[in-house]
């Protein structure tokens, strides 16, 4: 047997000697291990003392993988360095990748044991160093000895666990083994707000079932779980200790039925009741709650919620019914709609208005099957802007219901309406439906009102003389605080009747909320196994962090305070390293563990687990960039363990930007329900049917109470899916999401409850424009005073009170802008007489003045990312030569954050490089936005790539006032010396280069300067000067709690204002006088802010 002196130099040399050709085959093959063949010749063959050992070349491979510093494969005979942290499983990625007989420090393994490079090579050798220390003995021949030792003992029909000495060897074994970060967390694990759910508690039985139907959904059925792992008793890690808060539930309902009245039956045709193939016979007894189920009777019936609505409807009255996701919403409108198409003797229209084209497109194949299989004459057709022009006028003559959306009722339906195809269409128009109503919020909420108000005016105008004029309206929503006056505001109603149902009849499964919070990651990538961050740890633990030799220069650790060196560079204090007491601080502590995984990465991982056990999901995000991170980590996950590899079919992503033919086949395979589980945008928050899923995914938290419920709707729902759901918010790392994590009950807590607002001028101004395009506007008199009607409408409303609050402002507003011009006009007074009137028409030099409002702030440049590698594209940047080499359309204000020059972006998985881009037309917005016939498209193109990397943009926001308008002194004792005003200002948003970021662990490599064009234009703002020393005594960090407050009274808006948080952006200063400043993010001003600064202090106080 060799000496220890003799071992530790044997196992030294041999490193030596493979580490730099192992060094140089991985970097020349890219690949991360290599054949044992390739190494014969830098083998030792002299080492055959070592006890006895014959096999010279396989017993120290052995025994450096044993130690950690090199990965020999036995399988496939394979040499390499030890993988990363982030390129194992999760399961892998939750312990070190070095043997539990080794934990070295993390300092002393730093950025990882992997890699070719110098440094990598010293932490090998040193890491290696560490270990002989540790245990001089050959580890790889006592471990053979303890296997084989093992197997005698089992075949003897003994435990090797199950002597007392046995035991406490073990216990003895792991207990100084265990990661600090656990520690230190088990002290702070004492919580109340969180309960695990092995935790005994009186009062929950709620959380233990709650908790119990997570774990079915993530784990499977247990006995799917037998079936897979052919194992009853294997139990599965599924989560950490107090990681999902169980923010609460749901109770399943039963259901309850109800029926219509005679008078209403009457109205409904044969035709269209054998349709739907429901039970529409009149039983007043069937109203009630009754014990019997749909089964039990040969035709379905209707829920309650569905009889009130269609008992409404087919009576001309108003109509908002707000229920739950997959109530059965869609058979409200659509039996009214058709039962008045076939037994009207005009020959009634109807229009269907979705707030996005795939929820139209859902809607009208649905209704066409179900229509072609009837006896009903009756066309459904759809007019959006994917409809070719030639074919639009044929659709309005043949069809009596047309769906659309608001965006081209507004920018083609209304400033067309005089063709005699659409007016045709409008003056028999008896039925406006406007589904999803809840989206309609904010500045785009009041777009659509007065789109609506112009569409009942021109429908008005075009019925000249008909006899039945009046138009129903139809609403269907999620969830609503308020109801009723939410849709009094988005349609023109006045004061006549409207019928609210809120009531859900529709029976379904038991719902359960949680918050999950991803764990704690040390400086090496991996989980500490926590979600606390440790608060002490003990002088043993300080000391193994940061003990490490001085002549370290590759350190990944620098704990202590930033001293400003060069250009953004920065110089840590090694004093610093250590308290006095050799106890890490807090702050301290922090810097080392208090990066939490990120949230896209742990929705993610949960995804891959709910798919691993045959669960339907669909995960949420906010923005097309996460969508595309979480899609690409699960597939990486799932295609990294060969028993979940064919699963990688079955997932797909779904979001704005994919070409339509693109959306078409997503939502094919999710109607076909051939997916298992779909990343998606707010998209899918709408009502396009998926069915049969039982979880949904939320990253981060969704903007309000009653998205949250809408998109946690799609959940649970569908025919016979009575079975619980869950719902799964991960957080973030910001204190907002966080508190929501200690915090769970506030998740489900009192939703945005803001009272509706008037209209704003901005808003209204540019409608008006329109409208006065359409048809000359008559102000306090009615429009039909200028229809040669033989009698006259006393039920139309006046332009002034039809448009509401703003009207005569905005029409002053115009004319001095002379962009409405005045004409007197002969009109019939309601007395029947012949007077003169003043009526606006708009200024013959306003060509199209609905490009200049923008519903959705369409943009006058959109930019189509291009797949050079395509056949029909050839690698040529001069045009796009086919469109289905489109992969991507960004719009201009966000194309120089995603897809600039150098850029690395992400699609449905695969990796692109820009490669080159065209240049814009020089413009600076002047308060006017743009609508989608003035867009023009430009190409971005790029290749695909397999670079380890990702990019980041580096940008500036440039925001000078230009003139302010109000300006008030703030009294209140904590806000002494500071000022609030409002007035225009100038945004400048540039980008100036990017950050190359690391794929491995996202940390900075490089960064690149860019030359891009600016985005410069005007809105309105408000803002707050105070007194940085007055204001340090209220926020505790200075710089920190500014931009936290900043963000803070944009997150309380929406509490105030019907606004959303995306309608207004913020931005702050430190320099001279500290400014916390809000701004309207449309161009022009949205008049949201000039609303906010009246309850500039309630504001103020939320945040």
């Amino acid at each position: 047997m060799t000496s220890t002196e003799d071992t530790a130099a044997i196992l030294e040399s041999a490193l030596q000697r493979i580490d730099p050709f192992l060094r140089f085959l991985t970097k020349a093959t890219g690949k991360v291990a290599v054949p044992l063949k390739s190494l014969e010749s830098v083998l030792p063959k002299n080492i055959n003392t070592i006890e006895g050992d014959t096999d010279n070349k396989l017993s120290f491979l052995a025994e450096l993988s044993m130690r950690g510093v090199l990965k020999y494969n036995t399988n496939d005979d394979t040499v390499g360095f030890p993988l990363p942290p982030s390129a194992v499983s999760e399961e892998d990625n939750n312990s070190s990748s070095l043997p539990i007989s080794f934990q070295p420090p993390s300092k002393m393994i730093g950025k990882g044991l992997h890699g070719s490079s110098d440094a990598a090579a010293k932490r090998r050798m040193r890491v290696l160093k560490w270990t002989l220390k540790q245990n001089n003995a050959w580890v790889s021949r006592q471990s053979q000895e303890m296997v084989d030792g093992n197997a005698d003992t089992k075949e003897k029909g003994m435990d090797i666990d199950s002597t007392p000495q046995k035991k406490a060897a073990t216990t003895e074994m792991k207990e100084p083994l265990k990661p600090a970060a656990q520690k230190c967390a088990e002290e702070d694990r004492t919580t109340t707000e969180c309960m695990d759910f092995n935790t005994e508690d009186e009062n929950c039985e709620e959380r233990k079932l709650a908790y119990q139907s997570l774990a079915d959904l993530l784990s499977g059925s247990k006995k799917d779980a037998k079936s897979k792992n052919g194992k009853s008793g294997e139990s599965t890690r599924i989560w950490l200790p107090y990681q999902p808060a169980h923010a609460g539930s749901h109770p399943s309902r039963p259901a309850r039925y109800g029926s219509l009245t005679k008078s209403t039956l009457a109205k409904i045709p044969d035709s269209v009741s054998q349709l739907f193939g429901f039970d529409l016979s009149s039983n007043e007894d069937a109203a009630t709650d009754i014990a019997s189920t749909p089964e039990t009777t040969k035709r379905k019936r209707l829920f309650q919620h569905q009889a009130d609505a269609i008992e409404a409807a087919l009576n001309d009255i108003h109509t908002c019914l707000c229920t739950g996701t997959g109530s059965g919403k869609s058979l409200c409108f659509l039996l009214p709609v058709l039962a008045k198409a076939v037994t009207s003797a005009d020959d009634a229209t109807a229009i269907l208005v979705f707030p996005t084209k795939a929820l139209a497109q859902d809607q009208v194949s649905k209704l066409q099957t179900m229509l072609s299989n009837s006896n009903c004459n009756v066309r459904a057709g759809v007019i959006d802007g994917d409809t070719p022009h030639q074919q639009r006028d044929a659709i309005a003559t043949e069809c009596q219901i047309l769906l659309t959306n608001p965006d081209t009722l507004h920018a083609a339906i209304l400033p067309g309406w005089k063709r005699p195809s659409y007016k045709s269409f409008l003056s028999r128009l008896r039925t406006v439906v406007v589904d999803e109503s809840h989206i309609y919020d904010g500045v785009f909420g009041a777009h659509v009102s007065l789109v609506l108000r112009r569409l009942k005016r021109v429908c008005r105008a075009a019925s000249e003389n008909e006899k039945n004029n009046t138009i129903s309206f139809i609403a269907c929503s999620a969830t609503l605080t308020r109801p009723e006056d939410h849709f009094r505001m988005l349609c023109p109603l006045g004061n006549e009747e409207v019928c609210i149902v809120t009531e859900d009849g529709s029976p379904c499964g038991a719902k359960h909320f949680f918050v999950w919070n991803p764990p704690i990651l040390d400086v090496n990538g991996n989980s500490t196994d926590s979600v606390f961050p440790p608060k002490n740890l003990s002088a043993e633990q300080t000391e193994q962090i940061t003990a490490v030799d001085d002549d370290d220069d590759e350190c990944v650790i620098k704990v202590g305070t930033k001293k400003r060196r060069k250009k953004g560079q920065y110089q840590y204090s090694k004093a610093l390293c250590k308290s006095e007491n050799n106890n890490l601080s807090t702050t301290q502590l922090s810097n080392l563990f208090v990066r939490r995984r990120h949230a896209a990465d742990e929705t993610a991982f949960i995804l891959a687990k709910a798919i691993r056990a045959q669960t339907r999901t669909i995960a949420f995000a906010g923005t097309r960039c996460l969508v595309e991170w979480i899609y690409e980590k699960t597939l990486s996950i799932l295609k990294s363990d060969p028993a979940t590899a064919d699963l990688v079919d079955q997932v797909e992503s779904y979001r704005g930007g994919y070409t339509a033919e693109t959306r078409r086949s997503i939502e094919r395979k999710l109607f076909r329900k051939e997916l298992l589980a779909v990343v998606g945008t707010n998209a899918l928050e709408l009502g396009v049917d998926i069915g049969g899923v039982d979880l949904t995914l939320h990253c981060g938290y969704p903007g309000s109470k009653n998205s949250l419920l809408q998109q946690s709707g799609r959940a649970g729902r569908g025919k016979g899916h009575l079975k619980p759901s869950c719902a799964i918010m991960i957080t973030f790392s910001a204190a907002s999401d966080q508190f929501v994590w200690r915090k769970p009950n506030s998740l489900l807590s009192t939703g945005i409850d803001a009272p509706p607002a008037s209209i704003s001028e901005t808003v209204m101004s540019g409608h008006i424009l329109c409208a006065a395009e359409e048809f000359p506007l008559t102000g306090r008199l009615p429009l039909t005073c200028l229809l040669n009607e033989s009698i006259q409408d006393e039920t139309f409303t006046s332009d002034e009170i039809l448009m509401g609050e703003g009207y005569h402002d905005a029409v002053n507003f115009l004319s001095q802008k002379c962009l409405l011009s005045r004409k007197k006009v002969k009109a019939v007074q309601t007395s029947g007489k012949v007077e003169t009137i003043l009526v606006y028409n708009t200024h013959p030099v306003v060509k199209s003045p609905w490009k200049r409002v923008s519903l959705r702030s369409i943009e006058p440049v959109n930019y189509s990312i291009v797949d050079l590698n395509h056949p029909m594209q050839s690698n040529r940047t001069d045009k796009i030569h086919d469109k289905s080499a489109v992969l991507d359309v960004i719009p201009y204000s966000r194309v120089f954050y995603h897809a600039f020059p150098g850029a690395i972006i992400k699609h449905r998985g695969r990796a692109f490089r820009i490669e080159a881009m065209e240049s814009p037309p020089a413009f600076v917005g002047s308060g006017q936005s743009f609508g989608p016939s003035g867009s023009t498209d430009l190409a971005a193109f790029a290749k695909p790539t397999n670079v380890q990397h990702t990019t980041q943009a580096l940008s500036i926001n440039e925001i000078t006032v230009v003139k302010q308008t109000r300006h008030a002194e703030l009294n209140d004792s904590k806000a002494q010396q500071s000022v609030a005003g409002s007035g225009l200002v100038t945004v400048k948003r540039s980008v100036h280069g990017y950050k190359i970021l690391s794929h491995v662990n996202r940390k900075e490599i490089s960064r690149s300067t860019l030359q891009l064009p600016p985005m410069e234009y005007d809105t309105y703002a408000i803002w707050i000067d105070a007194d940085a020393a007055r204001l340090n005594e209220v926020v505790s960090n200075f710089n920190e709690g500014v931009h936290a407050l900043n963000h803070a009274m944009v997150a309380v808006a929406p509490l105030i204002l019907p606004c959303s948080s995306s309608d207004i952006d913020c931005d702050h200063s430190t320099y001279e006088c500290t400014r916390v400043l809000l701004f309207d993010v449309r161009a022009g001003g949205s008049g949201i802010c000039k609303q906010l600064y009246n309850r500039f202090v309630e504001c103020l106080e939320l945040a």
